[in-house]
């Protein structure tokens, strides 16, 4: 807490708490990248990132519990119902004809 200039972590003594490889990707990618192929412990070296430099200790790993059906449902219905629109408007793109016509005066 003493050295931190993350405001965020800093109040938690640098805990990030949880968090994914891909939830930590949209922050800060070099970092997320350093403590997923870390084992627990200390790491071995300082990372270095976007924003600035870190000294990790990878507590405790857990894997996620898989999302219930009911609760992802609407997330994968959309992304069935874009998939379906993007083959639609591909097979229509491939079976249009084009004919560009030009008056001589």
């Amino acid at each position: 807490m003493q050295f931190s200039i993350d405001p965020t972590s800093k109040p938690n003594g640098g805990d990030l708490g949880w968090f994914t490889k891909e939830q930590m990707a949209m922050v800060n990618p070099e970092f997320a990248e350093a403590v997923a192929n870390l084992q627990k412990g200390l790491a071995p070296q300082p990372v270095q990132s976007k924003l600035g430099w870190h000294v990790v200790l990878l507590e405790e790993v857990r894997e996620l519990p898989p999302v219930p059906f009911e609760t992802a449902k609407p997330q994968l219905l959309m992304g069935v119902q874009q998939q379906q629109m993007m083959e639609y408007l591909k097979s229509l793109k491939d079976s249009g004809k084009i004919e560009i016509k030009t008056e001589n005066k």
